[in-house]
């Protein structure tokens, strides 16, 4: 199917939510694009709901046999079934914007060999205060490679990263690259970074989507298991300074364990990482990173000044 994007709703017992995600799918200005929810839920209340809401939606039913997919397992199986060469995964807990399918048919114009579109959201609070993900002048920002994706994640001077639930991939060009569970939670992240040294990764600065943060965001889990099992993919890849991320990433995973009451550790362990912490090479590194951080962020909103002053909106950053 040419010029049709394949949209996976992917949803798990939250069917009100899910209603609300789908509405705002079909608010689309762009019609080229074909929408599939596929349901994951224990039960089937989504489906009686949109049996009396929207009847010719196109629904799968994931669960006959009562077992519910892993999350990951989930992906796969949905991107398995995509016929179209450009395919999204949305979750029904975040919401895209009317301009959503637009700006993609846009930017793959402009990037017709990338891989991977990623694009700005707004991040929701539950307090319903909301800010942009990251920052960028121009129309576009170019993800190098997996070392810059991951910088963005890791480094002290990273400006935000578009929101994974987001993305668009070219079916053809991923070719048998899948969701791995060997990284626990972090296998999404996993999976960016796969496809950034697998071809090229283009972000829309505008906001096309709304990312909403609730009590229920797996974000919101800290697991240590899922955290190191991360780290040895990492150390796998041996990007370039990897062990820099690295160290970056063992500092972001210490001062978890120190500061969380929930998590047990032994006094001596707690006390030799409390040191390390307190010590000068520490103190020092976190000072430097954090005044490369200023200095990026200096940088970007100079150069978007910069654009408007002289009307250069299509540069990239």
């Amino acid at each position: 199917m040419a010029d049709v994007l394949s949209i996976y709703l992917l949803t798990h017992n939250r069917p009100q939510q899910a209603i609300e995600a789908i509405r705002s799918i079909l608010s689309q200005t762009d019609d080229r694009f074909r929408l599939i929810v596929s349901d994951n839920s224990d039960n089937k209340e989504l489906a009686s709901l949109l049996g009396s809401l929207m009847p010719s939606l196109e629904y799968i039913y994931r669960n006959d046999d009562s077992v519910c997919l892993p999350a990951f397992e989930h992906f796969n199986l949905c991107i398995s079934e995509v016929k179209t060469q450009y395919f999204a995964l949305l979750h029904d807990d975040d919401l895209i914007l009317s301009n959503y399918v637009a700006d993609f048919w846009q930017t793959q114009q402009s990037y017709p060999s990338a891989i991977t579109f990623g694009c700005n959201a707004r991040i929701r609070q539950v307090s319903g205060n909301e800010q942009l993900s990251f920052l960028g002048s121009g129309n576009y920002s170019k993800i190098l490679d997996a070392r810059d994706l991951a910088w963005r994640y890791f480094g002290r001077h990273q400006l935000g990263i578009a929101p994974f639930p987001f993305y668009i991939y070219n079916k053809r060009a991923i070719g048998d690259t899948r969701f791995s569970s060997q990284y626990g939670k972090y296998g999404d992240v996993a999976w960016l970074m796969d496809l950034a040294n697998k071809g090229e990764m283009i972000w829309a600065n505008k906001p096309t989507g709304i990312y909403q943060h609730h009590d229920g965001n797996d974000s919101n889990l800290e697991s240590r298991d899922s955290r190191l099992r991360f780290l040895s993919y990492l150390k796998k890849k041996e990007l370039p300074d990897y062990l820099l991320l690295i160290t970056l990433y063992r500092l972001f995973l210490y001062k978890k364990i120190l500061t969380a009451g929930k998590l047990k550790i032994d006094s001596k362990r707690y006390q030799l990482l409390s040191e390390y912490r307190l010590s000068p090479p520490h103190q020092l590194r976190f000072l430097t990173l954090n005044l490369l951080a200023l200095i990026a962020k200096c940088r970007v909103r100079v150069n978007s000044f910069v654009m408007k002053l002289f009307g250069r909106p299509d540069a990239i950053r």
